[in-house]
């Protein structure tokens, strides 16, 4: 659905592992290790986070940095990462939960972007 590009990073596959490694793994460290008590404060710690990470991508898709495909778009990515971090308490406390409800949410945008498994890398 999108390319990360870089001046530094020789390819896509290089740069996308090392922001799951890297990135994702300390930002899920902290959003989940830190995640408050009581409604108002777990809302906008998860306001904080997906805001965070749409501006990085909103930014990083206008100097280059990602681009879209397949229809994809940021509203799409605004959605995801809503899903990804309201997904991420369920999976601390419930994590079959979270899984079953990660593939329905994978299979739906597969089916939504006519994504063939086959055409992905």
């Amino acid at each position: 659905m999108w390319l990360f590009h870089d001046i530094f990073l020789p390819n896509h596959t290089t740069i996308t592992v090392l922001a799951m490694v890297v990135s994702y793994s300390a930002t899920v460290l902290i959003y989940v290790g830190r995640f408050p008590i009581g409604w108002k404060k777990r809302s906008l710690w998860f306001l904080l986070w997906a805001g965070i990470y749409i501006c990085a991508e909103y930014f990083n898709s206008k100097f280059g940095f990602i681009t879209y495909h397949n229809g994809w778009n940021i509203w799409w990515s605004v959605l995801l990462t809503g899903i990804i971090f309201f997904i991420l308490p369920i999976h601390y406390k419930k994590p079959l939960l979270a899984w079953v409800l990660s593939i329905i949410i994978i299979v739906t945008l597969l089916s939504i972007f006519e994504v063939k498994i086959i055409e992905m890398k």
